[in-house]
């Protein structure tokens, strides 16, 4: 019986519509196999009481060792954005200055804002400072101490399920490294990634045109905080084609990217998607030939045979760490369960 015959018998089922798309994100993110039976990788994420993407982003930090910058993240978005918005204009205006002040400098994202916000609030350690601190930067003090509720809830999660150790803090290795976390924030987000095509000037996710959301840090320039309208100009401004984004609104027929995060096009080359067949798999006689990888219909990577065939074996090996990675938890798991049972049958 396939998820659609089975959620069809609900007495409100969903639409036909949401199941095949949400079954398509599940495949699409290595959770369901092409059968719709829980991977391996699925079996985990159902361990973790938050959206599958998120899931996997934590699960990345683990073999990233980044766990607590990612945890909070992901435990921001799990809930709801804790910065306010203001009705008054003029306060929507210094809401923006307020998240460049956590937005650090060269790191083209938003990602980052909710992580320094969340890490500031975290380390004032009276009440009254704290509501002080959130009412000066425009932030919900309940939002953010429920928040910080879902990042432990988590974490023991974590633990409890034999993702990481209570005893160490090897997990935590590159927590101050934006490149790890970047790359387990893109291993997660995908398919959510945006790409400037520049021979048509334009920013793309998929076959849709994109445009940067009004609250992003990423649409004005960071010289001058003023607003960057024409693309070509705003992709001058960035380090890269490639972005990960958060959330994805229609306002008439224009889509609207919020919550983004550049990263660099080998970030999206080893950490999105999962190793294809390419003209790489075959034997290479000619380096300096062309040749491509690709990642889905969508996402193609154009270079010498030489520069394709480094990063084929090295997505490879990064997706058979990280399986190994899922299977030793599946492992250790099973042997904690049969231990319970023992003790149960022994009890």
């Amino acid at each position: 019986m396939s998820i659609h015959e089975f959620l069809s018998a609900a007495i409100d089922p969903p639409s036909i519509a949401s199941v095949r798309a949400s079954v398509q994100l599940l495949k699409t993110i290595d959770a369901l196999d092409s059968t719709e039976q829980l991977t391996q990788l699925g079996v985990r994420l159902l361990d973790l009481p938050i959206e599958p993407n998120y899931g996997k982003m934590l699960l990345y930090s683990i073999l990233l060792r980044c766990v607590e910058p990612v945890l909070t993240i992901v435990s921001a978005f799990a809930y709801r954005d804790p910065f306010m918005i203001p009705s008054v204009m003029e306060k929507q205006k210094s809401l923006k200055a307020i998240k460049k002040m956590f937005c650090e400098s060269n790191s083209f994202s938003d990602h980052i804002i909710y992580l320094n916000a969340f890490n500031r609030w975290l380390e004032i350690q009276s009440t009254n400072d704290r509501y002080a601190f959130c009412r000066h930067n425009l932030i919900s003090n309940t939002t953010m101490t429920l928040i910080d509720g879902i990042r432990r809830q988590i974490l023991g999660q974590l633990q409890s399920a034999g993702f990481i150790r209570h005893d160490s803090d090897d997990h935590n290795r590159n927590a101050h490294k934006w490149v790890a976390i970047k790359a387990a924030l893109c291993a997660g987000a995908y398919p959510k990634l945006i790409h400037f095509d520049e021979n048509l000037g334009q920013f793309w996710c998929q076959k849709d045109k994109i445009r940067f959301h009004g609250s992003s840090q990423l649409n004005s320039d960071p010289n001058t905080d003023k607003f960057v309208g024409n693309h070509s100009k705003l992709r001058k401004l960035m380090p890269t084609n490639w972005y990960i984004y958060e959330e994805m609104i229609q306002m008439g027929r224009t889509s609207y990217a919020k919550t983004m995060t550049a990263v660099s096009t080998v970030t999206v080359a080893l950490f999105a998607g999962k190793p294809v067949a390419a003209d790489s798999q075959q034997p290479v006689t000619d380096l300096d030939s062309q040749s491509h990888l690709q990642i889905d219909d969508w996402i193609r990577f154009d270079s010498n045979a030489q520069t394709i065939k480094i990063a084929s074996y090295l997505k490879e090996e990064i997706h058979n760490l990280f399986a190994r990675q899922i299977d030793s938890l599946s492992r250790v798991t099973s042997q904690r369960s049969r231990d319970i049972d023992n003790s149960v049958v022994v009890e």
